[in-house]
């Protein structure tokens, strides 16, 4: 049972944009780009709240980074509070390289590589025209762009990347760097990123929620220090525009009851639920109303409980009927939206840039290439062998001078397990939890290790285990689960070997059981009834 999930997204827009018309993009099936080291600037390292940063830019072109990604990060928080976005206790790591510095193989290598394979449009048609563009501004996630018809696209080294990789505890992302596209004042976190920020979170928020947010969040334009939507008029299915007018006066909502069940509804329209989504969010977030508090709160209540009036009056202080009423009139009267970024919080705390030690180099840029490795596999398996190679060659650099910083080890680990060979990952991540990494994802692979041992070797006559047995299993399970994100997948083995123990289970891992049901309700008879059973038998 895998838990690596790899994500491809752009992660920072620089271009002002509102209510943008629909385009039509296509996913980019490609190889990252391979960072090789080569003349020129020494690699630096330095930290803003949340994130390590490695970069082959000059310094001022690093603070200018830096900053962007800090702004961009406080007016996500100023939208939507960081109590709602997928909490990582590994730092999340920016890797940016001056495009001028990128070796002029590693171009070649590449645009062969897409002329080889090019990328299918949403037509199933392969692209025309230049090589895909994808940059930092405007904002799209991982997709294909066409040149602009302006654009100068003469070489095949004339893109650039912004492209986010994850893994079910860690995000990474490199950026090929232009400094003309850098501008921190009109900087942002573009929607694939916030995206995967939102539906990573766990418990998981409900779609209306991360549905419409995203949608308002498309239309919101960043600038200096503010974030503003401008006055949108929602048109719903009874309304047609008639020249300058509105047909009817007010939208016919769908009923609150439909409206939170979604998909699960059969009375759920699809093109009425997205507009309405939309509107309730800008309904709920509009900071002229203060009503964001409630609206939070309704929120945090509905991940992991039923949506019912009493839950949405006991937070509004509103029945259905009559917010539903406000609701339309926001819908027909919407005064647009305006958030402030207090003047405070303009600059991330002062940490200096200085020169990357070995081990930093290693370990950013090797986690890198680990997830490259994955994203290959993933999409050009022929690829594979030369990223797993690169990648083995970093981390492995400073481990063989002795090295052993445990995220080295877990990264090192996870690589080798992921490359299948299971008797080289398995001692690099017993050292690595033993030293107690931070890396959830570490502890559930050594579990799952020791487990996938232990299958056949019971000597009692039902198959079950004794708690000496399973001991090994269960304690780096629990040891993970005090580190963030929570993952479904350790919960899930969790109450898989408490139903092949013959002990009973021991407090604390029924309230791991309990909390893991909490965090994934979808799993809760399956996390829940071995831990309850287990417990009855005692009696």
């Amino acid at each position: 049972m895998k838990v690596l999930c790899c994500m491809a997204a752009c992660v920072l827009g620089g271009q002002l944009w509102a209510a943008p018309e629909p385009k039509v993009e296509m996913s980019v099936q490609l190889p990252p780009f391979i960072i090789e080291q080569a003349a020129g600037p020494k690699w630096r390292y330095t930290r803003i709240p949340r994130f390590e940063i490695l970069s082959r830019c000059n310094d001022l072109t690093t603070e200018q980074l830096a900053l962007a990604f800090h702004r961009a990060n406080q007016f996500l928080g100023l939208v939507l509070p960081e109590h709602f976005q997928i909490k990582l206790d590994v730092p999340q790591a920016l890797i940016f390289y001056d495009e001028k510095l990128w070796p002029i193989a590693e171009q070649q290598a590449v645009a062969a590589m897409l002329k080889a394979h090019p990328p299918a449009r949403a037509d199933g048609l392969p692209p025309s025209g230049a090589l895909p563009r994808v940059r930092l501004e405007p904002i799209t996630g991982a997709k294909w762009l066409g040149p602009e018809p302006t654009a100068q696209t003469t070489a095949p080294d004339s893109f650039f990347s912004n492209l986010m990789l994850s893994d079910a505890d860690s995000i990474t992302t490199f950026a090929l760097v232009s400094a003309s596209t850098l501008d921190p004042q009109r900087s942002y976190l573009t929607p694939a990123y916030v995206a995967n920020l939102l539906e990573q979170r766990t418990p998981a928020l409900p779609d209306w929620f991360t549905t419409g947010f995203l949608r308002l969040y498309e239309r919101m334009e960043f600038q200096d220090n503010t974030v503003t939507v401008r006055p949108i008029r929602w048109f719903f299915q009874n309304e047609k525009p008639s020249g300058t007018k509105i047909v009817a006066p007010e939208p016919d909502l769908i009923p609150p009851a439909v409206f939170f069940a979604g998909k699960q509804s059969p009375d759920y329209d699809a093109v009425t639920w997205l507009a309405q989504s939309e509107l309730f969010a800008s309904w709920g977030l509009d900071p002229a109303q203060d009503r964001a508090k409630a609206f939070w709160k309704f929120v945090e209540r509905t991940a992991t409980e039923p949506v019912t009036e009493s839950a949405f009056a006991e937070c509004f202080g509103l029945d259905w009927a009559r917010a539903w009423d406000r609701l339309a009139a926001h819908a027909t009267h919407h005064p647009g939206l305006r958030w402030t970024l207090p003047a405070a919080f303009a600059r991330p705390p002062a940490d200096p840039v200085e020169d990357a030690t070995p081990r930093q180099i290693a370990r950013l840029k090797g986690e890198w290439e680990r997830l490259e490795a994955h994203y290959v596999r993933k999409n050009q398996p022929d690829l594979e062998e030369h990223y797993v190679t690169l990648a083995r060659r970093t981390l492995r650099k400073p481990y063989d001078r002795g090295d052993r910083d445990p995220r080295l080890l877990a990264s090192l680990g996870l690589l080798e397990l992921d490359a299948g060979n299971k008797a080289e990952a398995i001692p690099l991540l017993e050292q690595a939890v033993q030293a107690g990494v931070i890396r959830p994802r570490a502890y559930y692979e050594i579990a799952r290790l020791r487990y996938d041992a232990l299958v056949g070797r019971s000597t009692r006559n039902d198959g079950k285990f004794t708690a000496e047995q399973v001991a090994p299993v269960v304690e780096p399970l629990l040891a993970g689960m005090k580190q963030s994100p929570p993952l479904a997948a350790a919960y899930e083995l969790l109450a898989h070997i408490t139903t092949q123990s013959v002990a009973p289970p021991s407090e604390e891992v029924v309230t791991s059981l309990a909390e893991g049901a909490r965090l994934f309700p979808q799993k809760s008879d399956r996390l829940l009834k071995p831990a309850m059973q287990a417990r009855l038998l005692q009696f």
